[in-house]
């Protein structure tokens, strides 16, 4: 029994001093290779690092860009501008943000000396972030990001110890270059612009405003779809670079220009030089290069491009609606009979009571309600011709028309007047402004919700839901304008 229970004892004994050795063994590896510490917090009275500066004192800032790119930006009059060997208009709004994160840094820990700057990643080869306030250079260099707690070791004006400052502070800090400069293409005002001119292969157009209203004036003379123009305008303005063309490769950039796709010129009426725009693809053409203000060459991803309107077409005024549908009040509507022994019908209504009110009961209410709304965005898919002679007009269904479609507001001021001619399987509508030969062609889901003649008319609206379908009312032959 004596015996069992020293054996007992030795193996208490054992098993202790092999924790024991375990422990020092642990202390040892955390002694010499351990992370490095993460202290206490600061005391409050030294969380801020600048007090004394506010973000409007930041006169310059000199830093490097995720890419290794120094980058010096200089406050001036109109915002901030970067100088230098790579000069250029910066990003005001970026940089604003870093002045006010320079001013307002908040130190959230520290390691006291003595430390191994290398344990941080703070060694002297680190180039630090450099700027100017108040006549003082001040500077800072980022380590690594901390082991817990979101935060980024820093060191501040070559001090010997080691502060730690939130993460999120010192990303904002560091930035591609990209992020650091203006990126505008243009820099204009949409709302001062009197007159555009617009290039593409094989053809152009020039712009005029009138008032508020949009003109063509080359090469043809017409009223200009406002969306279009107004819609250009606005993707120039806010058209931004994804990069820059080097100096080494701007001989080869402005060769590509020479043959440039696009060209655009706007004039102002605030008397400065006309801004101008060429854009051309790069090899490959992923990528595209455009000349903008003050001779910079930038390069553009092809798809910014992919929404630039590219033809004559685009420009040309192709709203048939074009009415806000809570002002109609009145509508009179045509629809042919297409036999000559048989009267055509005609289809009157007034809006009061908040639904317009027919003159044939049977027709529904909603059915009137969801043509108006339709009609009153109508825009064309296709200009078919400027001008036709009877029988083509004839052959379309145009002369006297399937359906004669008037909308009226307050007063009997006409908002909308429109001819339809037949709709066809495939090719759409074909329809005509009652003041105007020009004839378009506009989606033939428009006769989903508007009867495309009286026959039609008679089906849907008025007689029960078994009757005929809208597709034996679609033509199904073909017709060619150029016949």
């Amino acid at each position: 029994m004596a015996e069992a229970g020293a054996e007992r004892v030795s193996g208490r004994s054992s098993g202790l001093l092999f924790v024991v050795a375990i422990g020092l063994a642990a202390m040892v590896y955390w002694l010499e290779f351990q992370d490095p510490p993460e202290p206490g917090i600061v005391d409050s009275r030294q969380e801020e690092l600048f007090p004394e500066l506010e973000a409007q004192d930041v006169e310059w800032v000199e830093l490097t860009t995720s890419e290794g790119r120094r980058l010096r930006a200089e406050r001036d009059t109109s915002g901030w501008v970067i100088v230098g060997a790579h000069p250029g208009p910066a990003d005001s709004v970026a940089f604003e943000a870093a002045a006010s994160q320079l001013a307002s840094l908040r130190i959230e820990g520290r390691v006291d000396p003595p430390v191994r700057l290398e344990d941080f990643g703070l060694e002297d080869s680190v180039v630090p972030l450099r700027f100017g306030a108040r006549g003082r250079t001040h500077q800072l260099r980022w380590g690594q990001a901390t082991p817990i707690g979101g935060n980024t070791y820093v060191r501040i004006e070559d001090e010997p110890g080691v502060d730690w400052v939130a993460s999120w502070r010192a990303n904002a800090l560091q930035k591609k270059e990209i992020g650091w400069r203006d990126r505008r293409v243009l820099d204009f005002d949409r709302m001062a612009v009197r007159r555009v001119l617009v290039r593409w292969p094989g053809g152009g157009a020039t712009l005029v405003r009138q008032g508020n209203e949009w003109q063509l004036t080359d090469p043809l003379i017409e009223s200009a779809d406002p969306f279009t123009v107004e819609g250009l305008l606005t993707q120039l303005s806010f058209l931004e670079a994804d990069g820059w063309v080097e100096e080494e490769a701007r001989a080869e950039a402005e060769a590509v220009l020479k043959e440039s796709v696009f060209h655009f010129e706007l004039e102002t009426d605030d008397g400065e030089l006309p801004r101008e725009l060429a854009i051309a693809p790069m090899e490959g053409g992923l990528e595209w290069v455009a000349s903008g203000d003050g001779g910079r060459l930038f390069l553009l991803a092809a798809n910014r491009l992919e929404d630039l309107p590219k033809a004559l077409f685009d420009f040309r005024h192709k709203s048939l609606g074009g009415f806000d549908p809570s002002e109609a009040r009145g509508l009179h509507w045509v629809f042919d009979s297409a036999d000559s022994q048989q009267p055509n019908t005609t289809l009157t209504a007034e809006w009061s009571g908040g639904q317009w009110r027919p003159n044939d009961e049977r027709v529904d209410p909603e059915d009137l309600r969801g043509a108006v709304n339709a009609l009153s965005t109508l825009q064309a898919t296709e200009i078919v011709a400027d001008g036709l002679g009877a029988k083509e007009r004839e052959a379309l269904g145009l002369a006297p028309g399937n359906l004669q479609v008037q909308v009226s507001g307050e007063g009997g001021r006409v908002l909308t007047e429109l001819v339809f001619g037949r709709v066809r399987a495939g090719q759409g509508w074909w329809v005509s402004s009652a003041d105007s030969p020009t004839v378009y062609r506009v989606d033939e889901a428009l006769a989903e919700v508007l009867p495309v003649d009286a026959a039609d008319f008679q089906a849907r609206w008025i007689s029960s839901a078994d009757s005929e379908p809208l597709s034996e009312a679609v033509d199904g032959d073909t017709w060619n304008a150029s016949d």
